[in-house]
């Protein structure tokens, strides 16, 4: 097996397997080799008891730093390519503590948006399928290659055959491990299960919207993408950010973050309103309403944070989660 495949083999997430493969690739143009000669080089070091390609990562993180990216960024770098020594059966020597990771952002904090100029946003979007995900985003606090994913079979209550508008509730989504895109990316950064709901405000308009593309054709079921354009051609991340960032600009908002690594860098982008959710669903005073909920671990829940507080997600009721959003629902609107 070539190392390059001995190594993807080992890897976690295919959003990890494209993140290490770049700098990789950045690695061999960088040293002018290949992974083979690469890996037969660091053999020839453990014989040797010397350490070039130990010293070739490190210059590589430093040549990274001098073209102006984060030392976090170098950092993963360096790790991604020593992983694939590793997964070789190649032990690099150990790094010390100047290869210590000390937080840097990568750009400055993320632009706060106040309701108005989301309303202003949502104003400037070229179609309504544009304008329903820009509702949605900040209404559910979800990333973007999640909402690209989404299918009829991740709501949990049966919507099939569409219901009249007077007759939809809140929706309750259950996110699994692995929930992929058109592409067949895994888009769920950290890989465990969530649920977070949706009031049953929005949940109208998207039953309104899924009711149009039915009457031009399209068969629904189970597999349907939740969010497509009339005919069921799916959403994407790259789509997403593109028409947030164009709905920005077109509402006079976005401004520009000057970044060496990146050049221009949008302040506003759909990541921004993760804390739009969690300012807002804090604030509708929704969560409060029920004494047997803690706000923080409601909020992380919802947004597919890791559970870190011992099984208390399982511990939250689909019915609490549902009430939460269907009270929260004018306030977030």
């Amino acid at each position: 097996m070539k190392p390059i495949d001995q190594w993807l083999l080992n890897l976690g997430s295919e959003a990890t397997k494209r993140q290490y493969l770049h700098w990789f690739k950045r690695f061999c143009v960088f040293t002018k080799s290949t992974p083979e000669k690469l890996v037969l080089k660091a053999r020839q070091d453990i014989a040797k008891n010397t350490s070039e390609v130990d010293t070739l990562t490190k210059r590589f993180r430093d040549y990274l730093l001098k073209e102006g990216y984060t030392e976090g960024s170098c950092q993963t770098a360096m790790f991604a390519v020593r992983s694939l020594f590793t997964w070789n059966n190649v032990r690099q020597p150990k790094l010390g503590r100047p290869f210590s990771v000390r937080f840097q952002p990568a750009f400055e904090a993320r632009r706060v948006l106040c309701k108005e100029e989301l309303h202003k946003m949502i104003e400037n979007t070229e179609s309504e399928l544009q304008s329903l995900v820009l509702k949605f985003i900040p209404q559910s606090g979800q990333r973007r290659g999640i909402v690209s994913a989404l299918r009829f079979s991740h709501i949990k209550e049966n919507i099939l055959p569409l219901p009249e508008l007077d007759k939809v509730g809140p929706l309750l989504f259950r996110i699994p491990p692995i929930i992929k895109d058109k592409y067949g990316f895994n888009t769920n950064k950290t890989r465990n299960s969530y649920r977070f709901g949706l009031s049953d405000l929005l949940a109208r308009e998207i039953v309104e919207h899924l009711k149009k593309r039915e009457l031009a054709g399209e068969n629904l079921d189970k597999d349907s993408w939740l969010f497509a354009e009339i005919g069921g051609k799916p959403l994407y991340g790259d789509k997403i950010r593109t028409f947030v960032n164009r709905a920005a600009e077109r509402a006079g908002l976005q401004t520009w973050i000057e970044s060496k690594k990146r050049g221009k860098m949008a302040s506003i982008h759909a990541h921004v309103f993760r804390d739009y959710f969690k300012r807002e669903l804090r604030a509708s005073g929704a969560i409060a309403k029920n004494p047997r909920l803690d706000s923080e671990v409601f909020l992380d829940m919802c947004l597919g944070h890791v559970d870190s507080y011992g099984g208390a997600y399982s511990r939250i009721s689909d019915e609490e989660i549902l009430q939460v959003f269907k009270d929260a629902g004018p306030f977030l609107a």
